[in-house]
């Protein structure tokens, strides 16, 4: 009986079955060794696409990973190379300004202003030494009378409160 049950296992297969795919003939109930072989080379050839597939994809993986990192750094890159194309346009009193601190950026405003300012009163004293060597008997005369209407006034004021 067990040697009949080998010769059948060995020698019997379907018609029908031989026409079916790999799938198929995994389904079934009776197959050959022959069968149990091709399915079993199959399924390593299939194993080693698997592996073959996998390497590949890491490999993918791998130069994404790199290019995105290489993306990163000309980013940073760029931002560096932009940053001293900015600074080289500025002039170069611009970059000698920015590169002072505060407190010493106020002093030096303040020193400016002062300067200006005293040569301004420099100019109107000239300018009013002028007129006054012009014309300062007429400015004196003026000053006179305005004092004398001035105590005259206050005079008839303070005398009718009285």
């Amino acid at each position: 009986m067990e040697n009949l049950l080998q010769e059948l296992d060995e020698r019997y297969v379907k018609k029908d079955d031989l026409k079916k795919k790999v799938t198929d003939i995994v389904d079934d109930k009776f197959m050959t060794k022959e069968d149990c072989n091709i399915i079993l080379g199959k399924m390593n050839a299939m194993e080693i696409e698997l592996a073959k597939n996998t390497k590949l994809l890491m490999g993918i993986s791998e130069s994404s990973e790199e290019t995105k990192h290489l993306q990163i750094v000309q980013k940073t890159e760029l931002k560096a190379l932009d940053e001293e194309i900015k600074s080289l346009k500025k002039k170069q009193y611009r970059r000698i300004w920015d590169a002072i601190p505060s407190f010493f950026k106020f002093f030096i405003i303040t020193i400016v202003i002062l300067t200006i300012l005293f040569t301004y009163s420099i100019i109107i004293g000239e300018k009013a030494t002028e007129f006054m060597n012009k014309n300062g008997l007429e400015v004196a005369m003026g000053s006179l009378l305005t004092s004398i209407a001035t105590m005259y006034l206050t005079k008839k004021k303070n005398s009718k409160e009285e």
